[in-house]
């Protein structure tokens, strides 16, 4: 799965505009790739585009951040697979394609680790669409900041 961010905010110097170190960021995002649920025979390809706010509060120094955000996203995903678990699956068992296209709410919450350029970041995901939970997923990123 390739993921590619953007995260928009300020460090640093004051503006009149936008004060230093404010933990408001603008964040966009954008996804695909395949993946599949643990022990179920299903292959799904997604794609996904997403934007939000977040907040970041940090140390001092800046090298540890607590991150909290709430994303809007368009998700487009294909699943093909019988959909059984996989230890129990046959070659008599009927083979499905599936397209859905949703629209989703992303609660983010999260650490953002590191020096002034190179950061790492794990957190957690909690997908909700018009349903109800959609997805929770553990997720890790790394980042070059500038």
């Amino acid at each position: 799965m390739v993921r590619i961010a953007i995260d928009i905010g300020r460090r640093g110097r004051s503006s009149k505009f936008h004060p230093a170190n404010t933990p408001l960021w603008i964040h966009g995002e954008f996804l695909r790739g395949n993946a599949g649920e643990l022990f179920v025979d299903e292959h799904i390809k997604r794609t996904e585009f997403r934007a939000g706010l977040e907040l970041r509060e940090c140390t001092g120094g800046g090298h540890v951040c607590a991150i909290a955000g709430v994303d809007g996203a368009l998700q487009h995903t294909r699943t093909t697979g019988s959909g059984v678990n996989s230890f129990e699956v046959t070659s008599a068992d009927p083979v499905m394609t599936t397209e859905a296209t949703n629209g989703l709410a992303i609660a983010r919450v999260g650490l953002d680790l590191g020096g002034h350029h190179l950061r790492y970041g794990p957190g957690f995901e909690l997908g909700l669409d018009k349903r109800g939970y959609q997805s929770a997923e553990l997720v890790q990123s790394i980042a070059w900041t500038f």
